[in-house]
């Protein structure tokens, strides 16, 4: 009697849990996304650059930040930027990935476009609770009131071939898991080549600047470091349909 009402109850505790498995996703279908513009030669580090370029040149309201971007940062992303659009809007910050995160959540709050630089993906540990606790709920402790739907950190993930553990990490499932994150299409992008790189990141930080997408969830942007001397992209700012 006891054996068999132990079973009962696995079996529905085993229902239970696939179903709400199952209710962790939301359907969220891929974009088509039309690609126009001139084509040009360009690697994966300096089809960041033409993205993050366009953005400031278009969003008066955007800015980017981290560790070194004020020269171009360990992989030339920010290369020129802070030349282009100086110290103001393109700028270092102390190295406390806690407190680019959380200056980047109180920046998008106050509604600046705000772009977060993470040297290495393995470095966002500290900032883990500004992410998780912070930023993914900020709206739903709000009640709506408020968002940093604004916010986009991103990151350079994977083996790139030096470093060793604090180099090497790709944490981006951690943030799969976070309610508040949407993964994936629009606000959790692992690009790996060039011209899909560009397209996504700017397709975010377009649509974070305009308010489209709602713009409530803040997004992270992750990018394989050892794909950084990849292949060609359009050089065309006009790359999103």
């Amino acid at each position: 009697m006891a054996l068999n009402s132990a079973r009962k109850i696995a079996e529905n505790c085993g229902k239970w849990a696939a179903r709400r498995r199952f209710s962790h996703f939301a359907y969220s279908p891929d974009e088509n996304v039309n690609i126009a513009g001139e084509k040009a030669e360009m690697h994966m580090f300096q089809a960041i650059n033409n993205a993050l370029d366009s953005a400031l040149r278009t969003d008066s309201k955007a800015i980017v930040f981290g560790e070194d971007v004020g020269f171009g940062g360990v992989f030339r992303c920010p290369l020129d930027l802070q030349k282009k659009y100086g110290k103001e809007r393109v700028f270092n910050t102390p190295l406390c990935e806690q407190g680019i995160v959380g200056f980047g959540i109180g920046a998008a709050a106050a509604v600046l476009t705000s772009i977060a630089d993470i040297q290495f993906a393995d470095y966002i540990f500290p900032a883990f609770d500004q992410l998780v606790n912070e930023a993914a709920k900020y709206r739903y402790r709000s009640g709506s009131l408020f968002d940093c739907g604004k916010l986009t950190m991103r990151a350079p993930c994977g083996a790139v071939g030096y470093g060793a553990l604090y180099h090497y990490q790709s944490p981006e499932a951690y943030f799969a898991h976070t309610p508040g994150l949407k993964v994936r299409k629009l606000h959790f992008r692992v690009t790996r080549f060039p011209q899909f790189c560009k397209v996504h990141l700017l397709s975010v930080l377009l649509k974070s600047s305009t308010g489209v997408e709602a713009g409530f969830r803040p997004h992270c942007v992750v990018q394989r470091n050892a794909s950084y001397r990849g292949n060609w992209v359009h050089s065309g700012s006009a790359c999103i349909g």
